[in-house]
């Protein structure tokens, strides 16, 4: 059933109809009222056009072709994984060492011995995966492509580790153009500097994001 509007007034007599009663005719002449026109809604996009549409319009900013330029350094990961790798060498050194000192020293002593050598050799094993990591790591690194992107900040979030949760790593999750999600390592620095819902340029190679720069859109 067809939804009716009364009038202010009816259109052949003139008479004021009560509008609160839902009358389909004027209740003097009998003139029947049109029936209501539909209101058209205006549409609301979604939460991903809107993103889309950011996305889009900072990769067309004067801004993101000037940043795109410029190459940011990795020595602040580079630097990390080669500490890492330090740390297994002095690791290893310092097993291979207590193990020799531990076998000259206890000659004849049968399997007296035995723990001597198993626990030095045990920190030996991780040690050398220690230092093998970083070199692996630093190598990819080095060789992984730098992708620069438009993209939007969605997450981050912080995950500490080792003795006593000293050990910092950072995280960032982007929607780039393409309508991806990644996390990534990113720097202290960087992390600071980013919040949720900034849209901008990243830099990213590999699984790391090297920086961020918010542009205004």
């Amino acid at each position: 059933m067809e939804q009716v509007q009364s009038p202010r007034e009816c259109p052949s007599c003139g008479a004021r109809p009560d509008v609160s009663d839902g009358a389909l005719r004027c209740a003097f002449c009998g003139t029947p009222f049109r029936p209501a026109a539909p209101v058209a809604l205006p549409a609301t996009p979604s939460s991903s056009e809107v993103r889309s549409d950011r996305l889009r319009r900072v990769r067309a900013s004067p801004q993101y072709e000037q940043l795109s330029r410029e190459v940011p350094s990795a020595a602040e990961f580079r630097n990390s994984l080669v500490a890492q790798g330090v740390f297994g060498a002095f690791f290893a050194g310092f097993a291979v060492f207590f193990m020799a000192v531990a076998l000259g020293g206890m000659r004849g002593a049968g399997a007296f011995v035995l723990p001597f050598v198993l626990v030095p050799g045990l920190f030996l094993v991780i040690g050398g995966t220690l230092v093998v990591k970083s070199v692996q790591s630093v190598r990819k690194l080095a060789e992984a492509p730098l992708r620069t992107k438009s993209a939007i900040v969605i997450g981050k979030r912080e995950q500490r580790s080792g003795k006593r949760n000293r050990t910092l790593t950072c995280y960032v999750t982007l929607e780039t153009e393409e309508g991806r999600r990644v996390e990534l390592k990113v720097p202290d620095r960087v992390y600071g500097l980013t919040a949720f819902d900034d849209a901008g340029i990243a830099w990213m190679k590999d699984e790391f994001l090297l920086d961020f720069r918010p542009i205004d859109v």
